[in-house]
């Protein structure tokens, strides 16, 4: 004896039922598996190809933009308190590029106070 479903004589019936079988196999197989990926969550692009990660800041730079150029151009030496009470010594100068942001200059510091120029 055959089934309910091999009981129809249409061919379209069939061909409609094997579309949908297929349909429902494909999607359960796509939910089911889990994806495939080149990505490497464990390691980062520097560890794979053994380059060393660019540094978040060059020591002895900072970026420092006025609200103007003719206010940047009025800076070139300059000392800058900070929280702690502690001078630094600063100089402003103009770099290749920055006349593509207007007032953008590089304010040179020694490079142990980089990081209290930038909190200040």
């Amino acid at each position: 004896m055959q089934g309910p479903a091999l009981r129809t004589k249409s061919i379209g019936t069939r061909l409609a039922l094997a579309f949908s079988f297929l349909i429902t196999l494909i999607t359960v197989l796509v939910v089911a598996l889990p994806p495939t990926s080149s990505a490497n969550p464990a390691g980062s692009q520097s560890e794979i190809t053994g380059k060393q990660p660019r540094p978040a800041f060059v020591p002895g730079e900072v970026l420092v933009r006025y609200r103007s150029d003719r206010a940047a151009s009025r800076q070139t030496r300059t000392a800058l308190l900070t929280a702690g009470g502690r001078r630094l010594s600063i100089s402003i100068e103009r770099f290749d590029g920055s006349n593509i942001v207007p007032g953008l200059r590089i304010a040179r510091v020694a490079a142990d106070d980089t990081l209290a120029a930038i909190e200040t």
